[in-house]
């Protein structure tokens, strides 16, 4: 839910852990804190941002565009795994470009300006790409 947010515009995130508190929710909140952290330079510099959803809007997306990188902040909404194809052909010209997916140690090669990934339930995936 958390990345849900930032992908609709969020400026800020507070974590109601419930009492007693559970060490996984609070080990998931130090988590993501950290992650929006380090994501904080895209999230409030960006040139241009759009968002959108695809697969029904199962999968929803944000794009933040900078002049010499685009960031596609990504989450699935459903707790069902997807496998999404989505075209970034309106951004630019991204063909065989290599995608780096921030805080998951992969990379992917985009392929006719499209991003193919799966996601899991609820899993979120945050994409960098150079121009």
């Amino acid at each position: 839910m958390a990345y849900l947010s930032i992908i609709n515009n969020a400026t800020g995130l507070k974590f109601w852990p419930l009492v007693p508190c559970s060490r996984l929710l609070w080990d998931t909140a130090k988590q993501i804190s950290e992650e929006i952290n380090l994501l904080k330079e895209y999230l409030f510099t960006y040139k241009t941002s759009e968002t959108f959803t695809i697969d029904d809007g199962k999968i929803c997306v944000r794009i933040l565009d900078f002049p010499d990188k685009m960031l596609a902040v990504t989450a699935n909404r459903r707790g069902m795994l997807r496998n999404a194809i989505f075209d970034l052909s309106m951004f630019g010209a991204y063909e065989n470009k290599k995608c780096k997916i921030l805080f998951e140690n992969r990379e992917l090669i985009l392929k006719n300006n499209k991003i193919a990934d799966t996601f899991k339930p609820y899993e979120r995936h945050i994409y960098l790409i150079s121009k």
